[in-house]
């Protein structure tokens, strides 16, 4: 059993400006380590097990600034990424289809309907998630908006 003490990297904050996709889990135990296993217990509960000891209030960082330009930018970023994936990985099952016997004889009436089962129920899947997107967009624009008429009537004024 390995006894060095298992790191994670940092939090990935995928809305951070200029943030991209790390290339591997941002939760997943540093596997640049000479003595990493995959498969020690280590390594497959590290992910899940509870800080040593809970941060202090004043550790939690500099104050968050909410703003109505930050939730237009999280929006946007939905919208032009999360939707656009989502949508692509749904056009992907275009590409998936196997004509019958693609499985062979024996396969297809093992796999064959199930395939295609299978196929309907992602595509029905991915047009749901392409949905709560677009509600998620359309919240945030009211969310937006709402978030400016309060930064508005939150001015104060000499008269």
């Amino acid at each position: 059993m390995n006894n060095s003490t298992v790191t994670t990297p940092p939090p990935f904050d995928p809305f951070a400006p200029g943030a991209s996709s790390p290339a591997l889990d941002p939760f997943a135990p540093d596997a640049s380590s000479p003595s990493f296993d995959p498969f020690s217990p280590e390594a497959l509960f590290a992910p899940f097990a509870p800080s040593p000891t809970p941060p202090s209030p004043t550790a939690a960082g500099p104050d968050v600034h909410i703003t109505s330009d930050a939730i237009d930018f999280t929006r946007s970023r939905l919208e032009n990424e999360l939707k656009e994936a989502v949508a692509f990985v749904r056009r992907m099952l275009d590409t998936v289809h196997i004509d019958s016997p693609g499985f062979g004889l024996l396969g297809e009436i093992i796999l064959g309907g199930t395939y295609r089962a299978t196929c309907r129920q992602a595509d029905t899947v991915l047009g749901e998630a392409e949905d709560v997107v677009d509600g998620w967009c359309n919240t945030l624009t009211i969310a937006k908006r709402n978030w400016r008429a309060a930064e508005d009537h939150s001015i104060i004024r000499h008269r």
